[in-house]
């Protein structure tokens, strides 16, 4: 990602449980280092099984160099509850391409993201390429 420049990071939240996954808005950022993040779309309230929700969050690191954040939320899963997973990356100048393939365009970036536990997957799409972060519901 270009610092000083804002990039938004879509995230789809998908149920792979049996029953209603229940989501306490608003979900938070915290822990900002390197970077102002903000939730611009928050996921619905209830995400029925097999069903997806979309959690949208806007991301401009402040300088050149790593940064990261945290993001939260609570929900009805009595082990998965608060879900929580890091974003973290690398803030660099103009023209740096694009990490993890997917062609040109603006600022470079390299992403990560790492949850906790897992009832859903949560995917992120950043500029033309895709990172994901998959967890599976434990039996």
């Amino acid at each position: 990602m270009t610092a000083g420049q804002s990039q938004t990071l879509t995230y789809t939240i998908a149920n792979q449980g049996n029953v209603a996954l229940t989501i306490t808005t608003p979900v938070t950022v915290a822990g900002l280092v390197n970077c102002t993040a903000t939730v611009v779309t928050q996921p619905g309230t209830s995400v029925a099984a097999a069903g997806t929700t979309t959690l949208v969050i806007s991301v401009t690191p402040t300088a050149v160099g790593a940064f990261s954040f945290t993001v939260s939320f609570a929900n009805n899963d009595a082990d998965e509850n608060p879900y929580n997973w890091t974003v973290s990356g690398t803030g660099t100048t103009l023209g740096g391409g694009v990490a993890g393939g997917g062609g040109g365009g603006g600022g470079g970036c390299a992403l990560t993201s790492s949850g906790t536990g897992g009832w859903l997957v949560v995917l992120a799409s950043v500029m033309l390429a895709g990172f994901a972060v998959g967890r599976r519901r434990r039996v």
